[in-house]
């Protein structure tokens, strides 16, 4: 099995420490896990990718191919990726901030209001611990006790609300799987 996985938005989004988590929780669940950054210049607003391939093997090469799950949390990401969705695959958007404008690829589109959800909760950065839940349902590949872990291990501020957030988007991925 080797499942590949990018996430694409602007610098400030969190779409590094969401793929940092994935890779973590991966190995957690005794797989194995490449994960990888590139983000522009900017300290913030610039176009940022991070890519997690995960494998009940070795991972001979690092790099995100054709994604099985696509997330876009901007329309210059959407833009930029989404021909690059494996046939049949997944693509999750921020529904406030992208648009799609077409499928591509994609056999399931699901969109979340990661940042509305994330400002209700009090703290926006959270929104990426939204998409780490709706990820890690509507993948299948992860393990939600996993990821949890993973969350504990990585994120030093605001720890609790980041656990939440991760929770809300499970809940919510679930919800869509049953759609």
């Amino acid at each position: 099995m080797r499942y590949e996985i990018l996430i694409a938005g602007r610098g400030g989004q969190g779409v590094v420490l969401a793929g940092v988590i994935i890779g973590y929780a991966a190995i957690i669940s005794g797989l194995n896990a490449a994960q990888s950054q590139s983000y522009g210049p900017e300290a913030r607003g610039g176009k940022v990718r991070s890519e997690v391939i995960i494998s009940d093997g070795p991972v001979g090469y690092p790099k995100v191919r054709r994604p099985n799950l696509l997330v876009t949390l901007s329309q210059e990401a959407y833009e930029a990726y989404i021909d690059s969705l494996q046939e049949g695959g997944i693509l999750i958007y921020d529904e406030d901030l992208v648009k799609p404008e077409r499928a591509g690829r994609a056999a399931g589109r699901y969109p979340i209001p990661a940042t509305r959800m994330a400002e209700e909760l009090g703290l926006r950065l959270s929104a990426n611990m939204i998409i780490l839940g709706a990820i890690t349902s509507l993948s299948g590949v992860l393990r939600p006790e996993a990821v949890e872990e993973a969350i504990r291990r990585r994120v030093r501020r605001h720890l609790e609300i980041n656990l939440k957030a991760f929770r809300m988007g499970l809940e919510y991925g679930e919800r869509l799987k049953g759609d």
